[in-house]
This record gives C-alpha cells, structure tokens and sequence, in this order.
C-alpha cells in the first residue's frame, strides 16, 4: 500500500565490475530490485559490461514482495557470467523474461556529450 507504480523503457545498465568471480565481495547483489508493494513494467532493458552478481532481478525483500502485475523484460550481456538465481519473482510471482533481443537505451542519445559506447 502507498508504493509506487512506474514504468521504466529502453533502460541500459553498463557494469565495470572487478572480473574475479572468486570473491563476493566484488559482486553486484541485484541488477533490478523491486521492493515490496512496489509495482514496475520494465521493457527493453540491457546490462552489460563486466562483472558478476548475485541476481539478475529481484523483486523481494525482508518485509514482502513486489506487488502483482509486476513485468521485467532484461536481456544479460554480462561478458562474466552471472553466480546466483536468474530472477527471484517472489509470492505475488512477477512476469520476470531474461533473455530475447532487448537492446536498451540507443548511446546515440548522448552523441552531445562525446559519449562513446564501448
């Protein structure tokens, strides 16, 4: 109750991580992580770059769930490989799709930086 309901598109999460999977310490714990009660639609989002992590999407915490109707579309282009779950949904099961041809947000976007993706 009184949590948020948003909408999050073409979002890109670029990870330059410590490459040594050995240590958890140089893990990210969640690339998304949706809070109890909170509702998201999360459409054509990316992560890439380096790095490990615990989860790819979580959408629990210590006091409940994501609230139902909660869908994420991730596509993981991590060059190490994830270590923990693919995706926590939780009770109210969240509409959680790694994978498929989710491209992000277009670096072209930020041409008036001299931003250059790499």
């Amino acid at each position: 109750m009184n949590q948020t309901d948003f909408t999050i598109s073409n979002m890109t999460i670029d990870l330059k991580l410590d490459y040594n999977t050995a240590s958890q310490t140089t893990f990210m714990q969640d690339i998304i992580k949706i809070r109890r009660g909170a509702k998201v639609n999360v459409s054509n989002s990316l992560v890439k770059g380096t790095g490990a992590t615990q989860d790819l999407v979580d959408c629990t915490d210590s006091k409940g769930d994501a609230a139902a109707g909660t869908v994420i579309a991730l596509t993981n282009s991590l060059t190490n490989a994830f270590t923990g779950s693919a995706s926590k949904a939780g009770a109210n099961a969240a509409s959680i799709t790694v994978g498929g041809v989710n491209a992000g947000c277009s670096s072209s976007l930020f041409a008036w930086t001299g931003y250059t993706a790499f």
